[in-house]
This record gives C-alpha cells, structure tokens and sequence, in this order.
C-alpha cells in the first residue's frame, strides 16, 4: 500500500512539473508573439503613412497646373498660338 501512494506521489509531482513548464512556455511565447505584434503594427503605421504621401504626390503631379508649370519651367517648352498652328490637309 505504502509502495503505490509513493507512486502517485512521484507521478503527481511529475505532472505538476509539467504543467508548469508548460505554462512558462505558453507565457514567454506570448510574450514573443507580443513583440513580434507590436512591430509589425509599427510597420503597417510607417507603410500607410507611406503610402497616404504617395497618394498626395501623386494629386499634385496629377494636377494640370503643375503639369503645365513642369513642362513650361523644366522642358523650357512655350505655348502654341493658334496663328502658329498649320493645318494638316489628309486626301
């Protein structure tokens, strides 16, 4: 009798053991998991400012008036008259 209450004794010694392990694993692998989280939404803030300044650039390259003021200050190109346009004849 004495012999197997040792047993459970021993096995349930054991258990706890690894249940404890098993809880300090599952607590530092959330805390990693944590960090890993905290980073990669610090990378999606920084790639959405990105890409909200990118839109805006875009807007204001879109706008006609930047396109004429590049072309004419840039490309040194001046504007047409229509005196200065010849009219193409197609037979």
């Amino acid at each position: 009798m004495k012999k197997k209450s040792n047993y459970f004794i021993y096995i349930f010694i054991a258990v706890n053991l690894l249940f404890i392990f098993l809880q300090i694993y599952k607590q530092s692998n959330f805390v990693k998991l944590s960090y890993k989280k905290q980073r990669l939404e610090k990378e999606k803030d920084l790639l959405i400012q990105k890409r909200d300044n990118l839109n805006q650039k875009f807007l204001e390259l879109k706008n006609p008036n930047a396109v004429k003021n590049a072309v004419i200050k840039d490309l040194n190109m001046k504007r047409v008259g229509i005196n200065q346009v010849k009219k193409a004849i197609y037979e």
